[in-house]
């Protein structure tokens, strides 16, 4: 180890110092605060196996390396010494989910916003604050950690500052997290009674509307380490800048409602405390659920009225389809009764038809208007149809009939002819 009187000469914040350090070491591993077997259920808890991690000041620790054995596939290592990171590139050479840069964590704009699901954080917020200019450096890095992570991302910082030294930089302005805080006793500790203390690790410790820890609670471990799990949530538009005077006007009761921006449905939403006033915080809630369910209203009323809609016009797609079915059927019986038939009945059905439209020509009055022109078309007429009749019915007997017929039609001439002679022989008397 380096001995203290050279550290002295240097700031925690000054990559000289570290480079020095990691020198001395002569390439030993070492892990600050925890190891990653007590951190562990922790990290499986927020960190999803899949996620894109961000060690800052990763140093020469091994954790990196156990939470790829754990699983992890995709974690980027970074750190202020150009010293330790050429000595952990070649360490892991062989492990590609590991990957190394020598960076500051005040400045990591190599890194696009928002490209990151987790920047875990052990011991390196603590060495700026040790260091020159600690609460700039501080700011300065926690605004990229922030930029960094995508919404619902995770700032995991493992510590030994408590609540009433490190929330005022967590919660610092531009900056808006749901804060979930544990608290480990040191590696190996044991209380007084002999054994380690029968609470769960991963029960949460209540925090007061400040954000700091209750009056009445006592630490086990007066050393103890402290974890704070930083969710990131989406910043309201309307809330970025808040100033003093809205903050106490918002505490007070008296929302600006014009100042609450609208959301679309779906919308990740998040809120802002305004100067840590919690009252704020519910006021601006309640309003925003308000609009999410004015929102989902509104959406079931349009979803409602767009199945109406498309429920009338399938009803009227299906009677249109069911009209043209009977029409389509109408018309296939009519094609097959007249594919069926026999020709002569066909013949038959198409002269009466002719017979009919020959006899609308003789009057049935009783009056003697017809002429001998209709009287013979009428019986051309008969004549066909009772030829056709005799051929569908094949039989002798039909016709005898027909000569029967002939004859009687026969007759019939000969007495016109009789009458007409008559006639004349009348006329010729009365000349006489």
């Amino acid at each position: 180890m380096m001995p203290s009187s050279q550290r002295s000469a240097y700031s925690y914040g000054d990559a000289l110092y570290w480079d020095a350090r990691y020198l001395a070491d002569g390439g030993a591993s070492f892990d600050w605060y925890q190891r990653y077997s007590a951190l562990r259920p922790f990290v499986r808890k927020y960190v999803p196996l899949s996620a894109r991690v961000l060690m800052v000041g990763c140093g020469n620790a091994v954790m990196s390396e156990d939470m790829v054995k754990d699983g992890y596939i995709d974690i980027f290592n970074i750190d202020i010494s150009s010293i330790v990171v050429d000595m952990m590139r070649k360490k892991y050479v062989h492990i590609p989910h590991l990957r190394y840069m020598q960076m500051d964590v005040r400045d990591m704009s190599f890194f696009d916003d928002e490209s990151f699901d987790c920047v875990l954080d052990k011991g390196t917020l603590d060495s700026l604050m040790c260091g020159m200019d600690a609460p700039l450096s501080a700011s300065r890095m926690l605004e990229e950690v922030n930029r960094l992570l995508r919404p619902g991302g995770i700032y995991m910082l493992i510590t030994y500052g408590d609540p009433s030294v490190r929330i005022p930089h967590i919660n610092q302005p531009g900056c808006n997290w749901k804060i979930t805080l544990y608290i480990l006793p040191r590696p190996g500790y044991q209380s007084h009674g002999g054994c380690s203390s029968p609470k769960s690790i991963l029960e949460p410790v209540p925090l007061t509307d400040e954000g700091q820890l209750p009056a009445d609670y006592v630490l086990e471990d007066p050393d103890s380490h402290y974890i704070y799990v930083c969710v990131k949530i989406h910043r309201l538009s309307g809330f970025a800048h808040t100033t003093p005077e809205k903050a106490e006007m918002t505490t007070a009761g008296n929302l600006d409602l014009e100042s609450v921006p609208r959301f679309r449905l779906g919308e990740v939403v998040g809120i802002v405390v305004c100067s840590g006033r919690t009252k704020a915080r519910c006021h601006v809630e309640l309003i925003i659920e308000q609009q999410h369910a004015e929102e989902v209203r509104d959406f079931e009323l349009l979803k409602k009225k767009k199945q109406d809609e498309a429920l009338k016009i399938e009803n009227r797609d299906k009677n249109v389809k069911e009209a043209h079915h009977e029409v389509d059927v109408e018309d296939q019986n009519v094609e097959s009764h007249h594919e069926g038939a026999d020709p002569i009945v066909v013949k038959i059905e198409k002269l009466d038809e002719v017979h009919h439209e020959a006899h609308e020509h003789i009057d049935f009055d009783g009056d003697d208007d017809t002429s001998d022109e209709d009287d013979e078309e009428y019986r051309i007429v008969m004549r066909k149809k009772r030829s056709f009749n005799l051929q569908s019915e094949g039989t002798s007997g039909g016709g005898d009939e027909h000569k029967e017929d002939e004859q009687r039609e026969a007759e019939g001439g000969n007495n016109d002819s009789s009458s007409d002679t008559s006639g004349d022989n009348a006329t010729s008397t009365e000349s006489v």
